[in-house]
């Protein structure tokens, strides 16, 4: 058994006491070397040691920020005792950015209903120093990847196949259509190998062929990648495509067919967990009267915030503040066409603020009391349409929580404008509701 150096470095003056928490931790957990940092993080937390706890931490992430947390070994750890608030209090004192502490702090005060579950908590911990080690100016690389940008093995294998059989090409011409496609191996992951790499780009290619066949708004001829968040993907006729690129255009045709198109109006549109943004800066872009709000908890909202404000630099904003009441800032919001707010904020908001309300793959990554609240408040708040799109089965490891398709309420008044599998990720479903 490898003993924690972190350990030695820390209290080589009680090592019989370490030896016997680390030798506790690996037999509780079973986890391979890949996921021994968790056991020296954790391992100090168990002792008290918290704000050295939170420094070996980011110490580790700082290492390498591309590098993706072991989803297993982590929901395993979490759950060995009561350490978690303490521990991550300490991670936020080290976080030295000050707006993104203020999220922080925001969420720590929120009521439970809109508090993280255990998944989440964690993730944003690792998020945040990922941004910290590496820089909101290369987010895409890091923190994007615990989005809707798919990396894993599993993911990128059904949609791979699903996006073959639907353009109907075989492996043949899945090497032919590389040949004018351009993808620099600078870029590859270093958990990735060679022959992932090659697949991953392949997917790519054909994913973007696939969403050019589905385009029924020209969104490929309005909105690009943006170079904020140092994005990779490949080049096909010089232009830069990515998974988000692709998944954005082709969700927008998908929600905005049956409700008018590109041509609706003022709207005002909400999202819960919006990730980067990337929907809204796609409907910035191509709706002429639209105001977005996004609502996300850190560093996800952080990131949103910035990224939004560096695309539009000059539209007017209301950027992520404490409030008490909805009359105390109704004037800066009327005003703004950008609103970020943290999950809690929304109870201030008035009936039916929203046209359209949507979320992308996270509510099933809450607890189901926190789902029942979300559906009550996106019926409260929203006027006429809900977009959502999420796992037909989600297993939560971190808080124990199975979510299906068939959880998820129902209201009498709302009407079903269509319910289908989503047809490259198999996994997913999609649903459109009008909101009576």
């Amino acid at each position: 058994m490898r003993l924690s150096s972190l350990a030695y470095t820390f209290y080589d003056h009680d090592m019989n006491i370490i030896a016997w928490i680390f030798k506790k931790l690996h037999e509780a957990i079973n986890i391979g070397e890949d996921s021994d940092y968790l056991i020296d993080v954790y391992g100090l937390a168990r002792m008290k040691k918290y704000k050295e706890a939170a420094i070996a931490y980011k110490s580790h992430i700082s290492k390498d920020p591309t590098r993706q947390t072991n989803y297993v070994a982590a929901s395993r750890i979490t759950k060995l005792d009561d350490v978690s608030e303490k521990f991550y209090n300490a991670v936020i004192d080290i976080i030295e950015n000050q707006d993104l502490k203020n999220m922080f702090y925001e969420i720590n005060n929120a009521p439970s209903l809109y508090k993280p579950g255990k998944f989440w908590i964690y993730y944003m911990f690792w998020n945040a120093l990922q941004i910290e080690c590496s820089g909101i100016e290369n987010f895409k690389r890091t923190v994007n990847n615990n989005y809707f940008n798919w990396t894993s093995d599993n993911d990128l294998n059904i949609q791979y196949e699903s996006v073959q059989a639907e353009l109907g090409i075989n492996a043949t011409k899945i090497d032919k259509l590389m040949k004018n496609i351009t993808f620099n191996n600078k870029n590859k992951p270093n958990w990735f190998s060679d022959t992932k790499w090659l697949k991953y780009n392949q997917y790519l290619a054909m994913l973007w062929f696939y969403t050019l066949k589905k385009d029924k708004y020209d969104l490929s001829g309005k909105w690009f990648e943006s170079k904020f968040g140092n994005p990779d993907g490949i080049e096909i006729d010089g232009r830069l495509i990515t998974q988000d690129l692709c998944n954005t255009i082709l969700e927008a045709n998908t929600f905005l067919s049956p409700i008018g198109g590109l041509d609706m109006g003022n709207i005002r549109v909400g999202e819960l967990g919006a990730g980067h943004g990337r929907i809204q800066a796609l409907l910035l872009k191509v709706l002429d009267n639209v105001k977005i709000t996004i609502i996300d908890i850190p560093p996800a909202l952080y990131v949103s915030q910035w990224y939004l404000t560096k695309v539009y630099t000059n539209m007017k904003t209301f950027t992520f503040r404490n409030f008490s009441s909805y009359e105390e800032i109704k004037a800066d919001i009327d005003d703004a066409r950008m609103v970020f707010l943290e999950p809690n904020q929304v109870e201030l908001l008035p009936d039916k603020y929203f046209d359209l309300f949507i979320n992308v793959s996270s509510l099933q990554e809450m607890r189901q009391d926190q789902i029942n609240n979300w559906f009550k408040q996106i019926n409260r708040l929203t006027s006429k349409w809900f977009y959502y799109k999420e796992y037909l089965r989600s297993v939560n490891g971190f808080d124990d929580e199975i979510i299906f398709k068939g959880n998820y309420p129902k209201f009498e008044k709302w009407e079903m404008i269509f319910d289908h599998i989503n047809p490259i990720h198999r996994q997913f479903f999609e649903i459109m509701m009008k909101i009576q």
